[in-house]
C-alpha cells in the first residue's frame, strides 16, 4: 500500500504529547529526577545510542564491502582467449568496483557498445541497439533478450535522462544482464 500523504506535524505532535506525559510522570514519581540522576541516565541513554548507532554504521559497512566482493567474484576466473575482450571486460569490473558514480555509468555505456558489437557479429541488423534487438526479436536465437532490452534501458537513462542519478543496486541489476547476454553471445 503506498501512501499518498503523511502528515509528519501530527506526529510530531504526537511525539511532543508522548514527552510531555513522560515528564509529568517523573514530576509524580518519587525518586526525584532531577539534577544529577537525570543527567547521568541521559548521558548513558546518549551513550548507549551513540554506540549502536557506530555499531550499525559500522556492520552497514561490512556487509557492502562483502556484497560488492561477492559480486565481482562472480566475473572473475572467466577469462577469454583474447586478451582484448578479458580487458575489456575487466576495465567495466574495475569501474563497477568503484563507489563513483560516473564510473559506474561509465561501466554501463562501454559495455554497451559491447553488446552492440556482439549484436552485430551475430549478424542481427539495424542503425542502433534498439533496432539490432527488434531484428533479434522477430529472427529469434537471443535467449536473453528480456535481459539486453533492461540493460539497455539503463544505459538510456543514463544518456538521454539529464539529472539521471544510478544506484549501485541498478548498475549492479544491469552489469549481470549484460553478463547473461555477452555469454549467449559467446563473448566469454
Amino acid at each position: 500500500m503506498f501512501i499518498k500523504y503523511l502528515n509528519l506535524e501530527y506526529w510530531f505532535y504526537q511525539i511532543y504529547l508522548l514527552g510531555q506525559s513522560i515528564s509529568r510522570y517523573l514530576e509524580s514519581t518519587p525518586i526525584a529526577m532531577t539534577g544529577p540522576v537525570f543527567r547521568v541516565m541521559s548521558f548513558s541513554l546518549s551513550i548507549l545510542f551513540f554506540c549502536l548507532l557506530a555499531y550499525s554504521w559500522w556492520k552497514t559497512r561490512l556487509i557492502r564491502k562483502k556484497e560488492d566482493k561477492e559480486f565481482l567474484a562472480g566475473f572473475e576466473g572467466r577469462s577469454d582467449k583474447k586478451s582484448g575482450k578479458s580487458q575489456e571486460w575487466q576495465d567495466i569490473l574495475d569501474h563497477v568496483g568503484s563507489d563513483n558514480e560516473s564510473q559506474w555509468k561509465l561501466a554501463l555505456i562501454d559495455a554497451d557498445k559491447i553488446l552492440e558489437n556482439l549484436l552485430r557479429g551475430a549478424g542481427y541488423d539495424g542503425d542502433g541497439i534498439g533496432e539490432r534487438l527488434k531484428t533479434a526479436e522477430k529472427k529469434g536465437g537471443l535467449k536473453t533478450l528480456q535481459d539486453a532490452w533492461e540493460a539497455h534501458k539503463i544505459r538510456n537513462k543514463i544518456a538521454h535522462e539529464s539529472g539521471f542519478i544510478l544506484t549501485k543496486r541498478e548498475t549492479t541489476i544491469a552489469i549481470e544482464s549484460y553478463k547473461k547476454v555477452f555469454e549467449d553471445l559467446e563473448f566469454f
